[in-house]
């Protein structure tokens, strides 16, 4: 935060059971086994100005965390703004290539308007899209609409449908969340207050199936999470989603 308390940058992470593994030859070898944060995206979420001040202070607080000893930085080549930083200084971490499998970040350029946006995907790729988000609300029938959260008053009801639909996931399984603990919703509702945090859900009545949600800052937007309700896989109600927010987000904050 600057001195007026503002939220000028951010690194979300997400705490679990980690397994890492460098290759030897064919074979993966595990070198830790233990508790680890794992970082969403690969650079702190900032304005381009202000980045390298927020990670260096990001960092800062990590080394300094005698708690924090596995950091996970995926979909992403290691070297890295954030990761330079994390190195840095007699308390720095070691840099370790572990399971890289030459993934990329999933990245939209900012685009002048929706229009445009639709016209550079090309028309294949636009129909199909199309197509299917198409086919998921026919197959849902008129009970289905797209929700948006943005705003302090939101929260407490996105984090009550969030345990309802996050339960049905398959992401309950792999990593539990009590959506509705009062840190965490006190959290998304200072995000909303000041325009940082958007949720989407797909519903079907007062059901939640899907849902995306992220967070805005210095003209950009960080998918956090996405998932749906696993009754619903089969009709791909979770891309649909996707493709559907994308279009909203597009629409209400175009050029970012």
């Amino acid at each position: 935060r600057d001195e007026a308390g503002r939220i000028v940058g951010y690194a979300p992470f997400l705490a679990e059971r980690h397994i890492g593994r460098v290759a030897f030859g064919s074979q993966p070898i595990p070198v830790y086994r233990g508790h680890a944060l794992r970082m969403l995206g690969s650079v702190a979420v900032a304005a381009t100005e202000t980045r390298r001040e927020v990670e260096i202070a990001i960092a800062a607080a990590l080394r300094s965390d005698p708690g924090v000893r596995v950091l996970r930085i995926q979909e992403t080549l290691l070297l890295t703004t954030f990761a330079a930083a994390l190195a840095e200084g007699p308390r720095g971490f070691a840099r370790i290539a572990s399971n890289l499998l030459d993934q990329t970040n999933w990245t939209i350029l900012p685009q002048t308007s929706l229009a445009d946006y639709l016209a550079n995907l090309g028309s294949k790729r636009r129909n199909d899209l199309e197509r299917r988000l198409r086919k998921v609300y026919k197959k849902l029938g008129d009970q289905a609409c797209l929700r948006i959260f943005d705003a302090p008053e939101h929260i407490d009801d996105y984090c009550k449908l969030m345990n309802e639909v996050y339960a049905r996931s398959w992401h309950a399984t792999a990593q539990p969340i009590d959506w509705e603990l009062l840190p965490r919703r006190t959290l998304l509702r200072s995000f909303a207050g000041e325009d940082h945090f958007i949720g989407h859900m797909l519903m079907l009545g007062p059901r939640p199936i899907a849902y995306v949600h992220g967070y805005r800052l210095g003209g950009h937007y960080l998918l956090d999470d996405t998932g749906y309700d696993e009754e619903f896989a089969a009709l791909g109600v979770g891309s649909a989603l996707v493709f559907d927010a994308i279009q909203n987000l597009i629409e209400r904050h175009p050029a970012e």
